[in-house]
């Protein structure tokens, strides 16, 4: 008797340890796939793009085209499409954009007082702690030009990369 409880027992303790053993497992997973999420991104982006060039590379070489250069040309015409929607579709963005921007004041007004007179308590607490939009403008205006430094930083990698892909096509 005292076999089949002992044997029982292990066999528990076997199960539960599994079960431990299969969580730390998951965690272990997705704290990995957490930190390398950058990667992960950076790599299915370039797969994606890949995929989307592979046509008109392969249309272009059969031309008798490099392969650098037809990846060169690809890039070309792709920024070319962009300066023309933008011209086009420009003119009417920066309209919508000016009217969006000169009524933030009196819409973000109209959103703190629609919360101080909610029936509901803490939506009213929320209304009454929100500052004025005068002191929001400062505080945003305070974090701009830390915001534009990492936009010409991430701009400036970014066009690094492409030259240093580039040659690296031109020259293979």
């Amino acid at each position: 008797m005292k076999a089949a409880s002992s044997n029982t027992a292990k066999g528990d303790l076997a199960y539960a340890a599994a079960v431990i053993a299969l969580a730390i497992g998951m965690v272990a997973a997705a704290a990995l796939l957490y930190h390398l999420v950058d990667i992960l991104l950076v790599l299915f982006l370039g797969i994606v793009v890949a995929a989307a060039l592979q046509p008109a590379h392969l249309r272009l070489s059969r031309w008798g085209v490099p392969k650098g250069l037809a990846v060169l040309l690809i890039y070309l015409l792709f920024i070319a499409s962009i300066a023309v929607v933008a011209v086009f579709v420009g003119p009417a963005l920066l309209e919508q954009i000016n009217s969006f921007i000169t009524n933030i004041p009196e819409q973000y007004a109209h959103f703190v007082r629609q919360l101080q007179t909610s029936p509901i308590s803490w939506l009213q607490r929320v209304g009454n702690n929100l500052p004025s939009f005068s002191v929001l403008s400062k505080n945003i205006t305070a974090l701009l030009p830390g915001f534009f430094a990492n936009l010409v930083s991430f701009m400036t990698s970014t066009v690094s990369f492409l030259t240093y892909f580039v040659d690296l096509m031109c020259n293979s």
